[in-house]
């Protein structure tokens, strides 16, 4: 029996309705901060003791949705976000030299030392900008915070990748994660809409409440529901906390006013009742097929109607009619683009090195992420995010393992918003679907893990030609 087999054994009903009664008196903001950062500390330790999830899974949890926790932590203990990811990344570092690795995986090791050699490649390019030009203290916070990040989240996808974590065994401790943006919004999910007091700018004037982070956290949360939802056979057993999930992620993302992140959603939930329809690796069956189509469209067709009805109200301007799409607000951005890319060509081999963009003048981001990685980083660098962009979109093309395809599914939707504002180091959870998508593939392209593969088909297929 696999580790996987026995998490599903070990599932235990009672235990989900308490993780659902934590997520719902802190989504009513009913806890101080410090003691809603410790009853969620409480519930992921309670999700490990009764084995519904173990290490690998809590800590992927962690890098995805662990963000308004480390802010809770951050402002009730004064902790630096930087320094939670150190201590993270040891513990990473410990659990794939500890842990055992799942016997279902892809995961090969000559694969690590060959990404490692590609992230070695990488750090000199992030430091190659400073040393050419002056050192800044900009740049060179930028450059030991980018370091951090990628550091952290390249070992948390080698992890993932060796422990082949699945999705399915995220969403509840993502939903007690998920939780602690009430508290940091300091009002209850019932009371969001007022939380500003200002219907033009929503929870973008919240100062407590990192506007782009959280929005693009409650997407990807909606993401992993719906896929999640649509590919488990045991839906009952995550009805619950899929349908509070996404009870309280919606409107969180709705009153954000932050459309590439709502944009984006609605893109991957068709793409994923498509994949469902079509990709037999991902659903089998006449009657799981159609329910795809038919939850896709009352999803779709629900959500796309309330922004209709919604934008009719002029007020909301960032969300308006004439604004879903573009107009006022997406007005300044292609000459933001202009004019990164006039200076792209005045280097286009060196580039001017990371935090380049703001040395020059220019403003804080480009508002694109290929754009800036070659202003900052050069050919070689934007080549290097290339390569792991096909990587991590190559399972959508080929026959793959649906595992993969499940995580290359959150990477996608993390590629599509981070092309439209923030930072490297702010985007930097992009190197985790990346890493995730390279060290797999590297694994599961080498001829004995494609006969491994095979061996294991065969004797599926012959287990179920025999009578039970």
């Amino acid at each position: 029996m696999t580790e996987q087999q026995a998490n599903n054994n070990n599932y235990n009903p009672f235990v989900t309705i308490t993780i659902v009664i934590m997520s719902l008196v802190m989504a009513l903001n009913l806890l101080p901060n410090l003691v809603a950062a410790l009853v969620t500390f409480i519930g992921l330790g309670l999700l490990l003791a009764t084995k519904q999830i173990n290490p690998p899974s809590a800590i992927a949890a962690l890098v995805l949705f662990g963000e308004p926790f480390f802010h809770l932590f951050k402002g009730a203990l004064g902790l630096r976000i930087a320094f939670i990811f150190i201590l993270l990344t040891i513990v990473i570092i410990f659990v794939i030299l500890r842990y055992k690795r799942n016997p279902e995986s892809y995961f090969n090791q000559p694969a690590v030392p060959i990404f490692l050699a590609g992230m070695a490649f990488l750090y000199v390019l992030i430091i190659h900008g400073p040393l050419l030009g002056k050192m800044t203290d900009r740049n060179i916070f930028f450059m030991q915070l980018f370091v951090i990040y990628c550091t952290y989240y390249t070992a948390a996808g080698i992890m993932v990748s060796r422990s082949r974590v699945e999705l399915k065994d995220l969403l509840i401790p993502a939903l007690l994660l998920y939780c602690c943006v009430f508290p940091l919004i300091n009002v209850p999910i019932y009371q969001i809409a007022h939380s500003s007091g200002n219907e033009r700018f929503g929870l973008r004037s919240v100062e407590t409440f990192g506007t782009i982070g959280n929005a693009r956290q409650s997407g990807l949360l909606l993401v992993l529901i719906f896929y999640v939802f649509m590919t488990t056979d045991n839906k009952w057993r995550i009805f619950l906390p899929t349908l509070f999930a996404a009870g309280l992620a919606a409107p969180v993302l709705w009153f954000s006013f932050t459309r590439q992140a709502m944009i984006t959603v609605f893109i991957l939930v068709l793409l994923t009742g498509i994949m469902t329809v079509f990709r037999k690796d991902i659903a089998r069956g006449f009657m799981k097929k159609s329910f795809a189509v038919i939850v896709t469209v009352v999803v779709l067709g629900s959500a796309i109607g309330w922004v209709a009805w919604s934008t009719k109200n002029e007020k909301q301007a960032r969300v308006s009619a004439k604004n879903i799409l573009g107009g006022e607000n997406m007005a300044g951005r292609p000459e933001v683009w202009e004019r990164s890319w006039h200076y792209i060509q005045r280097r286009p081999i060196s580039g001017y090195g990371l935090g380049g963009y703001f040395e020059l003048g220019l403003g804080e981001w480009p508002h694109n992420w290929f754009l800036e990685v070659w202003l900052e980083h050069g050919i070689i660098g934007l080549s290097l995010f290339i390569l792991g962009t096909f990587l991590l979109l190559r399972p959508f093309f080929i026959k793959s393992n649906p595992w993969l395809i499940s995580w290359s599914l959150l990477g996608l939707y993390w590629l599509i918003v981070i092309q439209f504002s923030s930072n490297i180091p702010q985007n930097s959870l992009i190197f985790f679907f990346i890493t995730t998508a390279t060290v797999t593939s590297a694994s599961y392209l080498t001829v004995s893990d494609r006969k491994e593969i095979r061996r294991r088909r065969l004797q599926k297929m012959k287990a179920e030609k025999q009578p039970a």
